[in-house]
């Protein structure tokens, strides 16, 4: 196998393992940020309804506010999360797979 063949193997290997890697990081990463950050609304948005509400004196306000609001920044939350885990999975798994990628394909040369 010469170095063109090595080349056409590192490429095709980073490839298929950035794409697989990035699937399987962004959707552990979303589901795990998603959990983190619903707590956290839901804490916010908790007192930040118990605020208003308590000037409205309605224990019906403060459920229906913190439904509303804590939709609303889930919703925030997951969309900030996809974003935020797809770019940081994309530049990690694309850095693992070309190092993983090109060790496999150099020592593959070197044994056929």
């Amino acid at each position: 196998c010469t170095i063109i063949c090595t080349i056409i193997c590192t490429i095709i290997c980073t490839i298929i393992c950035t794409i697989i890697c990035t699937i399987i990081c962004t959707v552990v990463c979303t589901v795990i940020c998603t959990i983190i950050c619903t707590i956290i609304c839901t804490i916010v948005c908790t007192i930040i309804c118990a605020i208003i509400c308590a000037i409205t004196c309605t224990i019906i306000c403060a459920i229906i506010c913190t439904i509303i609001c804590t939709i609303i920044c889930t919703v925030v939350c997951t969309v900030i999360c996809t974003i935020i885990c797809t770019i940081v999975c994309t530049i990690i798994c694309a850095i693992i797979c070309a190092i993983t990628c090109t060790i496999i394909c150099h020592l593959y040369h070197h044994l056929y």
